[in-house]
């Protein structure tokens, strides 16, 4: 699934777009397995995202997305993506959030 957007997106708009795409993906679609390639790209201080998310957005991104997928059973495999951000330990933490949230939704769920 790929979310066509505007350049310079700010996070509420991207985050509508995506969420959008992803619940109508999911009326048509059953997939059996999802590779999510979950970018730290598209972070306000990238060098080559061209996208204004911040920290709280993606956050919100991936606590959408992994309750989609977990919530329905779908398996979910998460690979970096992107991230080339001014301040390279930045990139590190979006992705640790990532994992982070998704350890978070499986217990949650019981998964």
């Amino acid at each position: 699934m790929d979310v066509e957007t505007v350049r310079y997106v700010e996070g509420e708009m991207y985050l509508k777009q995506l969420f959008n795409t992803l619940a109508a993906a999911l009326d048509v679609f059953s997939p059996d397995l999802v590779i999510w390639i979950a970018g730290a790209d598209n972070h306000r201080n990238d060098r080559m995202g061209q996208m204004l998310l911040d920290l709280k957005d993606f956050m919100r991104r991936d606590e959408v997305i992994l309750r989609a997928f977990i919530g329905n059973r779908i398996p979910v495999a998460i690979l970096y993506g992107g991230g080339y951000n001014r301040q390279p330990e930045y990139t590190a933490k979006i992705h640790r959030n990532t994992i982070a949230t998704a350890t978070k939704v499986a217990r949650e769920l019981g998964r």
